[in-house]
């Protein structure tokens, strides 16, 4: 079994949630969160984990178990620890300064996620530097999504 259905698994237990109440607390389509725990979808793409990983209240690296992720009956996930108070610092400046730039209001919950997920995804890959255009991608995302329904 994949370290994502077993997160999934686990965390859907902790919560108490369906396979049908996560779908429709996700937003997702219906059976995406089914398919994945079946095997039948080997790779759901980042908006629908993006979703399904705030409901659960965790993140997308906690879910696939990135750079030592694990558990998340452990009181405190590595994902959790932030190793570079400095960088955190550049991270929460990038978040900030898109949201100064497109003029947007977000909520704490929207920043929290934002910074969480730039800080993480930056260490995994451009670290010392912050990956600027996977900010600005999981901003657009993340504001997009809260946009009203047309």
């Amino acid at each position: 079994m994949s370290a994502l259905v077993n997160q999934l698994r686990t965390r859907m237990q902790e919560k108490h949630l369906s396979i049908a109440e996560l779908e429709r607390r996700a937003g997702v389509n219906k059976s995406a969160v089914k398919n994945i725990l079946t095997g039948q979808s080997k790779k759901p793409n980042a908006e629908t984990l993006i979703h399904v990983s705030q409901v659960l209240g965790c993140t997308i690296h906690d879910l696939l178990e990135i750079n030592g992720a694990s558990s998340p009956s452990k009181s405190q996930n590595d994902g959790d620890v932030i190793h570079d108070p400095d960088f955190l610092e550049k991270t929460n400046q990038a978040i900030l300064y898109l949201i100064k730039e497109k003029n947007q209001q977000v909520t704490f919950t929207t920043l929290s996620f934002l910074i969480k997920e730039l800080y993480q995804y930056s260490m995994k890959g451009s670290y010392p530097d912050v990956d600027v255009n996977f900010a600005q991608w999981l901003f657009e995302r993340k504001i997009n999504e809260q946009l009203p329904s047309k």
